[in-house]
């Protein structure tokens, strides 16, 4: 094999490995994203809003899923509970516990990532 040939097979298999792993990152993303809202929906489906905001965005090696809706603040309440406060600003005392939606989407979207990473770096093994 010509030594420029190859340099140039194994660029073009790193091109597809990291055009691919774009592609792993945003599909695990949408997962997360669609779980994030199924659990939302059936935990917290009041008006919808906090469960709609959920979206994500991949730039470069980062993936982030957030909230960007009218509700993007309560994530953290939710997740992790909260005071009752009512709306003059009265403490109760209460706790209202939190109710996990967001760490078993992350946990789905972590296993898409890893099955998805898994295939495509053995579709570009198979090719050399």
């Amino acid at each position: 094999m010509d030594i420029e040939v190859g340099l140039e097979s194994t660029a073009g298999r790193k091109s597809d490995l990291k055009s691919g792993m774009q592609s792993v990152k945003q599909r695990a993303a949408q997962k997360m994203v669609s779980e994030v809202r199924k659990n939302a929906s059936t935990q917290f489906n009041r008006t919808g809003k906090y469960a709609d905001g959920w979206t994500s965005e991949v730039d470069g090696d980062d993936v982030v899923v957030y909230n960007e809706g009218e509700r993007d603040s309560m994530s953290h309440l939710l997740e992790n509970g909260h005071v009752v406060i009512d709306r003059n600003g009265v403490l109760h005392g209460d706790w209202s516990p939190g109710e996990d939606h967001i760490k078993p989407a992350f946990d789905v979207a972590q296993k898409v990532y890893f099955q998805a990473a898994e295939d495509l770096i053995d579709d570009v093994l198979k090719e050399w």
